[in-house]
């Protein structure tokens, strides 16, 4: 979403005191959000494997050594089986003097608070409804999973507000048909792909939404569809092609690069 868009939105809420009163509400559900996870990684975030992997990297980046991690004889070795923006992020907090460990709990907080305040307003965007907001944005500050799953070091507290993010740009721009919110949905596929392989499932729905939406010509759809997975795709393509000439492997994991459900669970349904 533009800024010209972003102020006129500002605009009709201004005139529409419903919608107002929604988002004051919807960031207040937000700051308690953010506080719930403060409240719960009191005494330091959730840390799992992964969550070494992802800190260690952090320290390298901070460090200037590159997108790495340590081994057991001390040195560092490039990672490749996850990308680097929720490693990226941690190394700004370490950066700017607030620490690691700090920076965890900050991005789960800023995370969570992010995921109430977008379910909310997706929901405003399509119903109108004050009450439909609300209540969304209250099911996820309420939801258990959720604020085990930000308390933790993991790249799901920038994915999931991200993938959110994604879908509401994507939303406004097939109700609008501005060519520059689908940049915005572009510019957002890209960071979460930063964020988790796994959202190459987001890209290549998206992609198909655009190819399928009869609204719009034939012509113009692949026009779209071609910018769209250039900005979508870029960015992970010189990440992997860094990872294929560090290491010789694009991302330690087989295609399609996050670990798909196991056939045993289908079979035996």
């Amino acid at each position: 979403m533009n800024l010209s868009t972003g102020l006129s939105c500002l605009k009709r809420a201004k005139n529409n005191p419903g919608v107002l009163a929604a988002f004051v509400l919807l960031l207040v559900l937000a700051g308690a959000g953010a506080l719930t996870i403060r409240e719960t990684t009191r005494f330091g975030s959730g840390l799992g494997d992964d969550s070494f992997l992802y800190m260690s990297a952090a320290e390298g980046i901070s460090s200037f050594a590159g997108f790495s991690r340590w081994t057991g004889d001390g040195t560092f070795r490039p990672i490749t089986n996850f990308p680097p923006l929720y490693s990226f992020a941690l190394a700004v907090t370490e950066w700017i003097g607030l620490g690691m460990h700090a920076g965890v709990r900050l991005l789960g907080g800023v995370g969570f608070g992010l995921t109430i305040l977008l379910s909310g307003l997706a929901i405003l965007y399509e119903t109108r409804s004050l009450g439909a907001s609300i209540l969304a944005g209250s099911l996820v500050l309420a939801s258990p999973t959720l604020i085990h799953q930000f308390s933790w070091a993991l790249s799901e507290s920038l994915f999931i507000p991200l993938s959110l993010a994604t879908l509401i740009a994507m939303l406004v721009q097939v109700r609008s048909g501005n060519l520059r919110h689908w940049w915005a949905v572009g510019v957002l596929s890209g960071l979460a792909l930063l964020t988790r392989y796994a959202a190459a499932s987001l890209v290549a729905a998206l992609g198909l939404i655009s190819l399928f939406n009869r609204a719009v010509p034939f012509r113009q759809r692949l026009r779209r569809i071609a910018v769209y997975l250039s900005l979508s795709l870029l960015p992970l393509a010189i990440f992997l092609a860094r990872n294929q000439l560090l290491t010789g492997n694009l991302a330690n994991r087989p295609f399609p690069l996050w670990n798909p459900p196991s056939i045993e669970p289908i079979q035996v349904a």
